[in-house]
C-alpha cells in the first residue's frame, strides 16, 4: 500500500503541461528537471545515511509531508521560482524515500527468515506503484475538468500526507528486538553477513551520538559500493538502468506534441503504467532468473532504449506502442537489477548503498535533461528524445559487460 501510495500522484502526468501552460520554455523545464536530479544528486547519499540511522518508518513519514508542501506550491503559486523550490522539496522528499523503502522491506523479511523472497515482493510493490501510477492518470483528467491544476496538485498532496500516516504504521524490525550483526567470515569491509537493523552501529557504539552513527554509515556505505566489486558492478548497473528510463519525465510534452489534448495525456500515461505494471509483475514470477536472465536483462535494456530511439520518428501510434513495450521491459529489468542490488550487500549500510545507485543515475539523468532542454527547441521534441536515447544502446551493453552480468548470470542464488 505505501508503494502504490508513493506513485498515486495525479499532478504527474500534467505537472510538465502546468509549466508549459505557465510560460515556461521547453528548455527551462528541462534546465529545471536538470536541477532536480542535482539537488537529488547532493541530498541523495546524506539522506540515506540517516535512513540507517533513524527508525525508517519515520523516515518515509516525513518524506511524505516535505513532498505535500512542494506540490502545494507549485499550483498555488506557480511560477519558475516556485516551481524550482517545488523541485527542491520533492529531491529531498523523494531521497527519503530512495533506498529506504527498499531497505526497510530488505530487512522486514530478513526478520521473517523470508529474505529470499525479496524478489517477488518488489516486482509486487513494483506492480501496486504503477496501479497507483495509472490510477492518478486516470483520476487526472476529472481533476483537471473539476479544479484545474490547482485541484490535481492539492490532491497530490494530500496523497502524499496519507502516505506520510501510513507509513508511520509499517512494522519496525529493530522494535522487536531484531538486531544487524556481522557473523564470522567476511573477509573484507562489508562482506560479512548481517542479520537486522540494529540502528546506528551493530556493536553498540555511538548509539547515543547521532551525528558520529550517521558519519559512520555513511562511510560504510560508499566504502561499501566503491571497493566491494558485487556491489560495485550491481550499483553501476542499477545507475544505468535507472537512466534509461528518465525519459517519461517529457512523456507528457511528447504526447501533446504528438495530437494529445491536456485532457487525454493522462490516459496516454495510463497506458504506459499499465504495460509497465505487466513488466514489474512477469519480473516477480520464480521462473525469472536463473543463469538466463543476464541475458534477459540486457535484451530487455536493449529494446527498451531501441524504442525510445525509434519512437521518436514513428507514426504516433505505433510510437507510442514502441514506447509502451519498451517501458514494460524496462520494468522488468528494473526489478532484477534492484533485487542484485539488495542481494549483495552485505554491510548495515544497506540505504545507503542503495542511494549510492541513485546519485550516480541522478548523475546520468542530469546529462539527459540538459542535454534535452538544449536539442528540444531547435530539433523538436520527438527528435530530441531520438537523439538522446540512441547513446544508451552503447552505455547499456558497456554496464552489462563491468557488471559481468551476461556471464554470470543473474541466477536465483545471487537475488536469494
Amino acid at each position: 500500500m505505501v508503494r502504490g501510495l508513493d506513485d498515486a500522484l495525479p499532478i504527474y502526468p500534467v505537472y510538465a503541461l502546468l509549466f508549459s501552460d505557465t510560460g515556461v520554455s521547453d528548455a527551462e523545464i528541462g534546465l529545471l528537471l536538470a536541477a532536480w536530479s542535482l539537488a537529488v544528486v547532493v541530498l541523495e547519499i546524506p539522506t540515506g545515511a540517516w535512513a540507517d540511522v533513524i527508525a525508517r518508518h519515520r523516515v518515509l513519514a516525513l518524506s511524505g509531508v516535505i513532498r505535500a508542501a512542494g506540490f502545494a506550491l507549485w499550483v498555488l503559486a506557480p511560477s519558475v521560482p516556485s516551481f524550482a523550490a517545488g523541485f527542491a522539496l520533492w529531491a529531498l522528499g523523494g531521497s527519503l524515500v530512495s533506498g529506504t523503502l527498499e531497505s526497510h522491506v530488505h530487512d522486514a523479511l530478513a526478520a521473517r527468515g523470508a529474505a529470499g523472497t525479496y524478489r517477488v515482493v518488489a516486482g509486487r510493490s513494483h506492480v501496486a506503484a504503477l496501479v497507483g501510477t495509472a490510477l492518478a492518470a486516470s483520476t487526472a483528467p476529472f481533476l483537471l475538468a473539476l479544479g484545474g491544476y490547482t485541484l490535481t496538485g492539492l490532491v497530490s498532496s494530500a496523497v502524499c500526507l496519507v502516505f506520510a500516516l501510513v507509513a508511520l504504521r509499517l512494522p519496525d524490525p529493530a522494535a522487536s528486538g531484531w538486531r544487524r550483526r556481522p557473523v564470522a567470515g567476511g573477509t573484507a569491509p562489508g562482506e560479512g553477513e548481517y542479520r537486522g537493523h540494529a540502528g546506528p552501529l551493530a556493536d553498540g557504539r555511538a548509539e547515543d551520538h547521532p551525528w558520529r552513527a550517521w558519519w559512520h554509515m555513511l562511510r560504510a556505505g560508499v566504502r561499501e559500493a566503491a571497493t566491494h566489486p558485487p556491489v560495485r558492478h550491481a550499483v553501476l548497473l542499477a545507475a544505468v538502468v535507472w537512466a534509461a528510463l528518465a525519459f517519461d519525465e517529457f512523456f507528457p510534452l511528447l504526447a501533446r506534441t504528438s495530437g494529445f489534448s491536456n485532457q487525454s495525456v493522462p490516459w496516454v500515461m495510463l497506458a504506459v503504467s499499465i504495460v509497465q505494471a505487466g513488466g514489474a509483475w512477469a519480473a516477480a514470477h520464480p521462473r525469472v532468473g536463473g543463469g538466463t536472465a543476464g541475458i534477459c536483462l540486457a535484451a530487455c535494456l536493449l529494446l527498451v532504449v531501441g524504442c525510445l530511439a525509434a519512437a521518436g520518428t514513428w507514426p504516433v501510434w505505433l510510437a507510442w506502442g514502441a514506447i509502451c513495450l519498451g517501458y514494460g521491459l524496462g520494468q522488468l529489468a528494473v526489478v532484477l537489477v534492484e533485487a542484485r542490488v539488495q542481494a549483495s550487500v552485505r554491510g548495515t549500510a544497506r540505504a545507503t548503498v542503495t542511494s549510492v545507485a541513485s546519485l550516480l543515475s541522478e548523475l546520468l539523468a542530469i546529462g539527459l535533461y540538459a542535454s534535452w532542454a538544449l536539442a528540444a527547441d531547435p530539433w523538436g521534441r520527438p527528435a530530441a528524445t531520438a537523439l538522446l536515447a540512441a547513446p544508451l544502446l552503447v552505455a547499456v551493453p558497456l554496464a552489462l559487460l563491468t557488471g559481468r552480468l551476461t556471464r554470470r548470470g543473474l541466477d536465483d542464488a545471487e537475488l536469494t
